[in-house]
């Protein structure tokens, strides 16, 4: 369980959407102690489960569970289960879509870490996006 300190320290990293993907990252390793990483992804999937999150917030959350265990198989990370209920909601919105697909395919593209959240929401267009099915999961 997070404390109301770690829980303030949590809202304010993942409520950084003005700020680039790669440095909201950052900012969780040097703020997080890695003994304490782990229990603050608990508190992340719990914010997910518990649909309090804006957009916003819900991909960064996403992004600190997958970059965690990026250098992981997908079938290895702890999270799993929250990015494959996540995706199979049926109000999930296209850009939550190819988000959750990237990290279920373990191929974020490292242009959407190089981008603030916000902008990458506004420019979002799945037209342009290929869409692939994990089938080893």
């Amino acid at each position: 369980m997070l404390s109301p300190n770690e829980l303030s320290m949590l809202l304010k990293i993942i409520g950084d959407e003005n700020d680039i993907l790669e440095t909201i990252i950052q900012n969780f390793y040097k703020s997080i102690p890695t003994k304490d990483q782990f229990k603050t992804c608990c508190g992340i999937y719990l914010l997910i489960k518990s649909k309090v999150l804006t957009l916003s917030q819900k991909l960064i959350s996403f992004v600190i569970l997958y970059d965690l265990y990026k250098d992981d198989r997908i079938d290895k990370n702890p999270f799993l289960p929250i990015f494959n209920e996540c995706i199979q909601q049926n109000n999930i919105t296209p850009v939550e879509f190819y988000f959750l697909n990237c990290i279920l395919l373990n191929s974020l593209p490292n242009e959407i870490l190089k981008q603030k959240i916000v902008d990458y929401i506004k420019t979002f267009d799945i037209s342009t996006k290929t869409i692939q099915i994990n089938t080893d999961i």
